[in-house]
């Protein structure tokens, strides 16, 4: 099908609190396990491993809007 990406089967093994939290705001979020889990790796392997490299942090568009009204 034609935007499908090839797939492998990866098995890891993971504390069963962490897939607790996983299963629950997977459930909460309507989506699989295995689909919010690929989210999350999305995110690191285009974001976090970069910004890790370059020493850069995330912060909430709230904790952003302090910082500069606090410049002010």
């Amino acid at each position: 099908m034609p935007g499908w990406k090839k797939t492998v089967l990866r098995s890891i093994r993971i504390p069963e609190e962490l897939e607790e939290i996983i299963a629950k705001d997977a459930e909460a979020k309507g989506l699989s396990v295995n689909a919010l889990v690929a989210s999350i790796l999305t995110k690191y392997s285009q974001w976090d491993r970069y910004a890790d490299k370059f020493g850069l942090v995330t912060i909430t568009r709230v904790g952003l809007r302090s910082m500069i009204e606090g410049l002010g």
